[in-house]
């Protein structure tokens, strides 16, 4: 089993959901992040509709929000 320290690690899994009715009655593959805080577990998790490094840096940016600081390294699975 692996340990971590509080804070030490975070890691993010980022990709394509399933094909979902949009209001525009097209169908549309939403993109879901997930943030994960090692030690505790805690996650953040949010669903958007497009993709570009803006909205990547702005999901890490609301992840770390509500813990108030950021993980010393952060890990993409994707």
């Amino acid at each position: 089993m692996l340990e971590f320290l509080p804070g030490e690690e975070a890691q993010v899994d980022y990709g394509q959901g399933a094909p979902t009715l949009h209001a525009n009655g097209k169908y549309r593959r939403p993109y879901l992040f997930v943030m994960t805080l090692k030690f505790s577990g805690k996650s953040f998790r949010k669903v958007v509709w497009q993709t570009s490094q803006e909205t990547w840096a702005r999901l890490h940016e609301e992840a770390f929000g509500p813990w108030a600081g950021a993980a010393s390294t952060s890990c993409s699975t994707t």
